[in-house]
C-alpha cells in the first residue's frame, strides 16, 4: 500500500520527497493536485473518502494516509 501511495504522489507531483515522514501534503500539493490525489486514492484502493475525512490530519504523511485507507476499506 505504501509503495502505491508513493507512486500516485510521484505521478501527480514529480520530484516530491516522500522520505520526510513529516510531509504535510495539504501544504505541499496545490489544490488541484490534492483533488487529483484524492481521486487516485479512491480509484486505486476502491474507497470513497467522505468530506469529513478530507482533513489535514489524514494527509500529514504516508502513515496517516494508510491509516485512513484501512479505516475506509
Amino acid at each position: 500500500m505504501r509503495d502505491e501511495i508513493i507512486e500516485i504522489l510521484e505521478m501527480i507531483s514529480p520530484g516530491i520527497s516522500v522520505e520526510n515522514n513529516n510531509l504535510n501534503l495539504v501544504e505541499y500539493l496545490e489544490s488541484m493536485e490534492m483533488i487529483e490525489f484524492i481521486e487516485e486514492l479512491e480509484n486505486n484502493f476502491d474507497i470513497e473518502i467522505p468530506s469529513e475525512e478530507k482533513i489535514e490530519e489524514n494527509f500529514e504523511n504516508i502513515e496517516s494516509i494508510m491509516e485512513m485507507i484501512v479505516k475506509l476499506q
